[in-house]
């Protein structure tokens, strides 16, 4: 195993089963006339339970 490898194995052992908002761009390109559809991430963040739960139910309305 090279040492690229073993660092890949790091990072998505350390990824693993955890949860993460993924912001994404979708883009049409065009190659030889043909339409091409690509999807490019723009931004990663993980996910903060309470402070989204918060938010959440903010916005559903409810009050203390």
């Amino acid at each position: 195993i090279s040492r690229n490898e073993t660092r890949l194995r790091e990072i998505t052992n350390d990824l693993e089963f955890k949860t993460y908002f993924f912001y994404v761009r979708p883009k049409l390109h065009f190659f030889n006339s043909i339409p091409k559809k690509k999807i490019y991430v723009s931004k990663i963040e993980s996910v903060d339970c309470i402070q989204d739960s918060k938010r959440l139910i903010k916005k559903l309305g409810y009050k203390n």
